[in-house]
Protein backbone atom coordinates (compact mmCIF):
# COMPACT_ATOMS: atom_id res chain seq x y z
CA UNK A 1 0.00 0.00 0.00
CA UNK A 2 0.91 3.37 -0.40
CA UNK A 3 1.78 5.26 2.62
CA UNK A 4 -0.47 6.98 4.65
CA UNK A 5 -0.13 10.37 6.55
CA UNK A 6 -2.59 11.42 9.21
CA UNK A 7 -2.27 14.15 10.57
CA UNK A 8 -5.68 16.21 12.72
CA UNK A 9 -5.28 19.50 9.83
CA UNK A 10 -5.64 19.42 5.82
CA UNK A 11 -4.74 22.04 3.39
CA UNK A 12 -7.88 20.28 1.30
CA UNK A 13 -10.65 18.10 2.12
CA UNK A 14 -12.39 15.65 0.03
CA UNK A 15 -16.51 16.28 -0.06
CA UNK A 16 -19.08 14.03 -1.04
CA UNK A 17 -22.42 14.75 -2.58
CA UNK A 18 -25.16 14.04 -5.55
CA UNK A 19 -25.92 17.10 -7.32
CA UNK A 20 -28.73 15.27 -9.63
CA UNK A 21 -31.27 13.94 -7.98
CA UNK A 22 -35.49 13.40 -8.17
CA UNK A 23 -37.80 12.56 -6.41
CA UNK A 24 -41.63 11.71 -7.16
CA UNK A 25 -42.40 15.59 -7.86
CA UNK A 26 -41.28 14.51 -11.47
CA UNK A 27 -38.98 11.55 -12.73
CA UNK A 28 -38.26 10.26 -8.99
CA UNK A 29 -39.50 8.42 -6.49
CA UNK A 30 -40.78 9.44 -2.44
CA UNK A 31 -40.84 12.35 -1.50
CA UNK A 32 -37.92 15.30 -1.61
CA UNK A 33 -38.09 15.42 1.99
CA UNK A 34 -36.91 11.92 2.23
CA UNK A 35 -34.63 12.08 -0.32
CA UNK A 36 -32.43 15.10 1.92
CA UNK A 37 -33.18 13.13 4.58
CA UNK A 38 -31.49 9.64 3.00
CA UNK A 39 -28.57 12.14 1.73
CA UNK A 40 -27.71 13.43 5.18
CA UNK A 41 -28.43 10.82 7.41
CA UNK A 42 -28.10 7.17 5.39
CA UNK A 43 -25.53 8.19 3.16
CA UNK A 44 -23.81 11.18 5.23
CA UNK A 45 -22.84 12.68 1.73
CA UNK A 46 -21.71 16.30 2.31
CA UNK A 47 -23.62 18.32 -0.30
CA UNK A 48 -26.75 17.72 -2.45
CA UNK A 49 -29.25 19.05 -5.19
CA UNK A 50 -32.48 18.48 -6.47
CA UNK A 51 -32.75 18.46 -10.40
CA UNK A 52 -36.36 18.27 -11.58
CA UNK A 53 -37.13 18.22 -14.81
CA UNK A 54 -38.33 21.67 -15.78
CA UNK A 55 -41.02 20.86 -18.23
CA UNK A 56 -42.92 18.92 -15.89
CA UNK A 57 -42.26 20.48 -12.58
CA UNK A 58 -45.16 22.67 -11.22
CA UNK A 59 -44.43 26.15 -9.40
CA UNK A 60 -46.50 24.90 -6.00
CA UNK A 61 -43.15 21.55 -6.13
CA UNK A 62 -40.61 24.06 -7.46
CA UNK A 63 -41.17 26.10 -3.66
CA UNK A 64 -41.68 23.01 -1.97
CA UNK A 65 -38.51 21.91 -2.93
CA UNK A 66 -37.20 25.54 -2.30
CA UNK A 67 -38.20 25.54 1.19
CA UNK A 68 -36.83 21.63 1.95
CA UNK A 69 -33.44 23.27 0.33
CA UNK A 70 -33.59 25.48 3.32
CA UNK A 71 -34.76 23.49 5.72
CA UNK A 72 -31.67 20.94 4.80
CA UNK A 73 -28.93 23.22 4.34
CA UNK A 74 -26.35 23.24 8.06
CA UNK A 75 -23.23 24.90 7.45
CA UNK A 76 -20.04 22.52 8.01
CA UNK A 77 -22.60 19.15 8.00
CA UNK A 78 -24.69 19.50 4.79
CA UNK A 79 -24.70 21.89 2.25
CA UNK A 80 -27.72 21.57 -0.67
CA UNK A 81 -27.99 23.55 -3.90
CA UNK A 82 -31.35 25.02 -5.38
CA UNK A 83 -31.70 23.68 -8.84
CA UNK A 84 -33.33 22.20 -11.50
CA UNK A 85 -32.66 20.12 -14.68
CA UNK A 86 -33.16 22.40 -17.92
CA UNK A 87 -34.77 19.56 -20.37
CA UNK A 88 -34.73 20.87 -23.89
CA UNK A 89 -34.88 18.48 -26.70
CA UNK A 90 -31.41 17.80 -27.89
CA UNK A 91 -31.71 20.30 -31.06
CA UNK A 92 -32.74 23.16 -28.49
CA UNK A 93 -29.62 22.32 -26.61
CA UNK A 94 -30.51 19.09 -24.34
CA UNK A 95 -30.51 18.80 -20.79
CA UNK A 96 -28.02 20.94 -18.29
CA UNK A 97 -28.09 21.12 -14.13
CA UNK A 98 -28.68 24.22 -13.41
CA UNK A 99 -27.39 25.08 -10.23
CA UNK A 100 -27.70 28.17 -8.09
CA UNK A 101 -25.73 29.24 -5.12
CA UNK A 102 -28.61 31.34 -3.41
CA UNK A 103 -31.93 30.54 -1.96
CA UNK A 104 -35.55 31.33 -3.84
CA UNK A 105 -34.40 31.69 -7.54
CA UNK A 106 -36.86 31.56 -10.32
CA UNK A 107 -36.98 28.37 -12.50
CA UNK A 108 -36.75 29.46 -16.57
CA UNK A 109 -38.09 26.42 -18.41
CA UNK A 110 -37.08 24.99 -22.09
CA UNK A 111 -41.11 24.96 -21.93
CA UNK A 112 -44.46 23.76 -20.18
CA UNK A 113 -44.91 20.21 -21.90
CA UNK A 114 -46.39 18.39 -18.64
CA UNK A 115 -46.82 21.87 -16.52
CA UNK A 116 -50.34 22.50 -17.04
CA UNK A 117 -50.25 25.76 -15.25
CA UNK A 118 -48.97 28.10 -17.85
CA UNK A 119 -49.64 31.69 -16.62
CA UNK A 120 -45.42 31.85 -16.62
CA UNK A 121 -44.84 31.16 -19.71
CA UNK A 122 -42.88 34.43 -20.36
CA UNK A 123 -39.93 33.33 -18.12
CA UNK A 124 -39.60 29.78 -20.56
CA UNK A 125 -35.97 30.07 -22.22
CA UNK A 126 -35.44 28.18 -25.66
CA UNK A 127 -33.12 27.35 -26.55
CA UNK A 128 -30.13 27.02 -24.48
CA UNK A 129 -28.76 29.97 -25.76
CA UNK A 130 -31.56 32.13 -24.54
CA UNK A 131 -31.08 30.27 -20.96
CA UNK A 132 -27.29 31.67 -20.78
CA UNK A 133 -27.98 35.01 -22.21
CA UNK A 134 -30.51 35.11 -19.15
CA UNK A 135 -27.42 34.08 -16.53
CA UNK A 136 -24.57 36.20 -18.65
CA UNK A 137 -22.62 37.98 -16.40
CA UNK A 138 -23.77 36.15 -12.93
CA UNK A 139 -21.46 34.96 -10.38
CA UNK A 140 -24.45 32.96 -8.32
CA UNK A 141 -25.51 30.20 -11.06
CA UNK A 142 -23.73 27.25 -12.86
CA UNK A 143 -24.92 24.85 -15.81
CA UNK A 144 -23.72 22.29 -16.29
CA UNK A 145 -24.48 19.77 -19.37
CA UNK A 146 -26.14 16.14 -18.94
CA UNK A 147 -25.50 12.94 -20.73
CA UNK A 148 -28.59 11.41 -19.97
CA UNK A 149 -31.65 11.94 -21.05
CA UNK A 150 -31.57 14.47 -23.85
CA UNK A 151 -28.15 14.41 -24.66
CA UNK A 152 -26.52 17.71 -24.38
CA UNK A 153 -26.01 19.18 -27.86
CA UNK A 154 -24.21 22.20 -27.17
CA UNK A 155 -20.04 21.43 -27.93
CA UNK A 156 -17.99 22.57 -24.83
CA UNK A 157 -16.22 24.96 -27.54
CA UNK A 158 -19.89 27.16 -27.62
CA UNK A 159 -20.13 27.34 -23.97
CA UNK A 160 -19.29 30.23 -21.65
CA UNK A 161 -16.79 28.88 -18.69
CA UNK A 162 -17.77 31.62 -16.81
CA UNK A 163 -21.66 29.55 -16.34
CA UNK A 164 -20.19 26.31 -16.93
CA UNK A 165 -17.14 25.40 -15.54
CA UNK A 166 -17.10 21.57 -15.91
CA UNK A 167 -19.32 19.35 -17.39
CA UNK A 168 -20.58 16.03 -16.48
CA UNK A 169 -18.50 13.03 -17.41
CA UNK A 170 -21.18 10.27 -16.63
CA UNK A 171 -24.90 10.24 -15.37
Amino acid sequence: SNPTLCQSEFARRLYFGDLHCQSNETQGTNTVESLFRFGRDVSCIDFMSHQANDWELAQADYETIQRVIKQYNEAGRFVTFLGYEYSADSSGGGDHNVLYLKDEQPIYRSGHFKVHDRSDTETDRYPLSALLSTFQGRNDVIVTPHIGGRPAAEGTASLDPSLTPHIEMCS
